[in-house]
């Protein structure tokens, strides 16, 4: 089962894996090297290890996963296979020494049993690991995500909309004043992403800057964002109130959505009407259909009752006949 380095150098499959056994390799060689089958052996049972021991297999079994994984490969039937032919030159029974084979059998049980145990103490540690590492990850990105939803929220409280310097009923709309100067100083451009060209232009104007609807919304938005904290207050806040006219605007443009809802509701009433029609004339076709084939089955019964009675007389006649034969 163990070779030389020199002997793996000439034979072995897998000579880049010698590399990684010469670079650990310490001055006293305490590093044993295996032969190519024997390497075989161990992919073999750390592959059969994986199909048990992953984070579904936890989940199921919890702390009890090492026990499940411990008993599924001592109970294998092929990696003890395996195991024996890796032992097959080895014949117990042809030693000097008389070795009972029940007892060789029992002696090799053992051996692999602590094989196996041995190479899943380590395997079960990288395990260990690998799953506080997970968990870890798991959790660092759940905080991270819940930090993130935290600043939204906290950005969204501090964003201004038209409707808030539309309803400040503060003196000279000073409210909203602070709370802009606040928002440019927190969030920058970003204050500014969900206003209209048209409410960007009634903040120019409450602000003294010549803007046209022309502009870019970009150098609209520069342009408050360089002027509105020179400001102690709004110099003209008469773009920004709230004028009846508006109100009846907002009430025109609220009636305007609600008959467009009515209509669309309207609209899928007639949908669903024409839908059942059409349901209603598939069935109304299809009871046709079967009081059709109802017709022409009864025309076929009554065609065969008819060849019967047809079929009758000739019988007869023949009856008649042969009784006057004999």
């Amino acid at each position: 089962m163990t070779t030389t380095y020199a002997d793996l150098l000439e034979s072995s499959s897998y000579k880049e894996s010698l590399e990684e056994t010469k670079r650990k390799q310490n001055l006293t060689q305490g590093l044993t090297d295996i032969k190519d089958d024997v390497l075989d052996f161990f992919v073999d049972i750390d592959r059969n290890r994986i199909n048990y021991q992953n984070e579904k297999m936890f989940h199921k079994h919890g702390s009890n996963i090492f026990n499940f994984v411990h008993e599924k490969l001592l109970s294998s039937k092929t990696l003890f296979s395996n195991f024996q032919k890796l032992l097959q030159n080895f014949d117990l029974t042809a030693t000097f020494v008389r070795v009972d084979e029940d007892l060789a059998m029992a002696c090799l049980k053992a051996l692999y049993s602590d094989l196996i145990l041995r190479f899943c103490r380590v395997s079960d540690n990288q395990f260990r690991k690998d799953l506080i590492k997970s968990f870890g990850m798991h959790k660092s990105e759940t905080l991270r995500k819940r930090v993130v939803e935290t600043a939204k929220r906290d950005n969204t409280s501090k964003q201004i909309s038209m409707s808030y310097i539309l309803n400040d009923k503060s003196e000279n709309k000073i409210s909203s004043h602070l709370k802009l100067q606040s928002c440019i100083c927190d969030s920058g451009t970003l204050v500014l992403k969900c206003f209209t060209k048209k409410q960007l232009m009634c903040l120019g104007k409450a602000y003294d800057i010549n803007m046209s609807i022309k502009d870019n919304k970009q150098a609209m938005c520069d342009n408050l964002l360089a002027t509105v904290p020179n400001f102690i207050r709004i110099p003209n806040v008469g773009p920004l109130t709230k004028s009846e006219d508006h109100e009846q605007a907002q009430v025109v443009e609220n009636l305007e959505q609600a008959q467009v809802v009515e209509d669309l509701e309207q609209a899928q009433v007639v949908k669903n009407l024409e839908q059942a029609q059409v349901v209603e004339n598939l069935e109304q076709a299809q009871v046709v259909e079967n009081l059709e084939q109802a017709q022409v089955v009864e025309d076929l019964e009554q065609a065969q009752v008819v060849e019967n009675l047809e079929h009758e007389p000739v019988v007869g006649d023949r009856k008649q006949s042969a009784a006057k034969r004999k």
